[in-house]
């Protein structure tokens, strides 16, 4: 198995023991490197400091950030991560458990007890690497397998998402598309898709609308214009909280309209609800 790297910014030796015992519960060979300030951290993430010479592509696939750190705020390091085209994409989850002034920004996922920094490494670790464009899932008795297309470019949002599917227990494939050109592809096996087999129809449509290339909004009144997409279920998962986009989204024939809530436990569960409804609740057309 690909070893995979954890990052863990934390200076409360206790928290750091916490963390570590949860991330061993995972099973997964992993290699965690600690740092203590934020400085420490910045120079791990690209090279410099006591970290210089280190192999800037050997990068994290996970940040653990506690925000009350020494010599640098953990928001500052987290800005820093953003603006840098090397480790913009990286998951990071905010492990401070506390309110912070990041909760209305989504360029980080918020975990809101100590008891979830646990259970949520454990769930993370056992995943097996970054989802592939297809992540396949054993069936269980509930149904056949059924695909969902998650459209998201959030790398945090997409590993949450991923986890809470995985969780749910329900027998379905997962393609990832991480812009909106990607997803269109897909769905129409163009491009990087084509010679895809038309008659594999998403079972559900996870939709962002803030996407690179081709917009969420755009996406959705393709589908909708097209006789083979038409009637496909399409739920909007976005961070948004434009009325305009959720007056928009309905008008161009959205079936729901979900905000990502800020909370890891509360998107996990929002995600877990949109896979329960639409892939064992809900009958779609021709069934």
């Amino acid at each position: 198995m690909t070893q995979k790297i954890i990052l863990l910014v934390e200076h409360d030796k206790d928290d750091e023991d916490l963390v570590m015992l949860a991330i061993n519960k995972g099973n997964v060979a992993n290699k965690v490197v600690v740092a203590r300030d934020g400085v420490e951290a910045l120079d791990y993430l690209f090279g410099t400091g006591n970290y210089a010479g280190r192999k800037v592509t050997e990068t994290p696939r996970l940040v653990l950030l506690d925000m009350r750190l020494p010599k640098i705020h953990g928001l500052e390091v987290l800005r820093r991560v953003r603006e840098d085209p090397r480790t913009r994409r990286i998951c990071c989850w905010d492990t401070t458990c506390e309110s912070t002034a990041i909760s209305a920004n989504r360029s980080i996922s918020i975990i809101s007890s100590r008891s979830s920094v646990i259970s949520s490494c454990t769930g993370w670790c056992s995943m097996s690497g970054r989802p592939l464009k297809r992540l396949s899932r054993e069936g269980t008795n509930l149904m056949a397998t059924k695909i969902i297309l998650l459209v998201e470019d959030n790398q945090d949002d997409e590993e949450l998402a991923m986890l809470a599917l995985k969780k749910g227990n329900i027998a379905n494939d997962v393609v990832v598309a991480r812009d909106g050109v990607e997803a269109l592809d897909y769905l129409f096996a163009t491009g990087a898709f084509s010679g895809r087999d038309l008659t594999e129809v998403p079972q559900l449509v996870l939709l962002d609308l803030k996407l690179p290339k081709i917009d969420g909004l755009e996406v959705l009144r393709r589908i909708r214009a097209d006789p083979r997409t038409r009637r496909q279920p399409v739920v909007i998962l976005t961070s948004s909280k434009e009325e305009e986009d959720l007056i928009r989204g309905y008008d161009e024939g959205a079936n729901s309209y979900v905000r990502k809530p800020v909370d890891f436990n509360q998107f996990i569960e929002a995600v877990h609800q949109l896979q329960l409804y639409w892939l064992v609740l809900n009958e779609s057309p021709g069934k």
